[in-house]
């Protein structure tokens, strides 16, 4: 799993998948000997052979513009598997007006790291504010999508190359770390596009991050494949 508009960059930059974008990536067929992924980089470093890539199925097996998530299947290997997540939850906020979540991943296209974040809540006068300052500033809203419902926004470190980064809240009942949402974008937009993501200036109530909740995801998935929401979120 991760965000659709990071396999959609990648489609562009690929020659043989740079052919007219359909409106659905699954339109594709994700199949080229120079898309992979690597788990292991947490040094700096990348495998000088294939032996530690793992490479896709050609067809999307689920994708939601809305939610900007797609899921891809890795195509059979020897190599064993990196260990899957299998924990998962809804967006506790009543904990998170207390304490903070944690990324894993990869801000910059650096090394694996962590990064944790604040669950925050905007009223619409401050979204309205923000949006009045953006066009201000840069005469352009820097801020579409921000009151999409089925996303949670939040305050991290985390810039570009995280987006598809697995949000976790740990459960203080049994000290496990649960899945409740994946990094998807920044805001204003043109901060990550022109400044890369340099907020030197920006009033720090302007600037936020959004990611799409785990539920959300579950219950889009569970009305089009169950077997697939069961295969990825279990039965209970």
């Amino acid at each position: 799993m991760t965000a659709r508009h990071v396999v959609e960059q990648i489609m562009q930059k690929v020659p043989c998948l740079q052919h007219q974008q359909p409106q659905l990536l699954g339109q594709h067929q994700l199949n080229d000997a120079n898309v992979g992924i690597y788990f292991g980089y947490e040094m700096n470093s990348l495998p000088s052979d294939l032996k530690h890539i793992y490479f896709f199925e050609p067809e999307i097996i689920y994708e939601s513009v809305d939610l900007d998530t797609v899921i891809l299947k890795l195509k059979p290997d020897i190599k064993l598997y990196p260990p899957p997540l299998t924990k998962f939850t809804d967006v506790t906020r009543l904990y998170h007006d207390t304490s903070h979540g944690h990324f894993i991943g990869h801000s910059q296209a650096d090394i694996k790291k962590t990064d944790r974040y604040q669950i925050v809540t905007l009223t619409q006068s401050k979204i309205d504010e923000a949006k009045k300052w953006s066009m201000d500033f840069e005469n352009v809203n820097g801020y579409d999508g921000i009151e999409n419902k089925q996303r949670v926004l939040f305050h991290c470190s985390f810039v570009q190359g995280a987006s598809g980064s697995p949000g976790f809240w740990i459960n203080p009942r049994d000290s496990q770390a649960y899945v409740e949402l994946m990094l998807l974008c920044g805001y204003p937009t043109w901060l990550y596009d022109k400044y890369q993501g340099n907020t030197r200036g920006i009033p720090n109530d302007h600037f936020v991050e959004q990611g799409v909740s785990m539920k959300s995801v579950y219950e889009d998935v569970k009305t089009r494949d169950v077997l697939l929401c069961n295969t990825i979120f279990g039965t209970s």
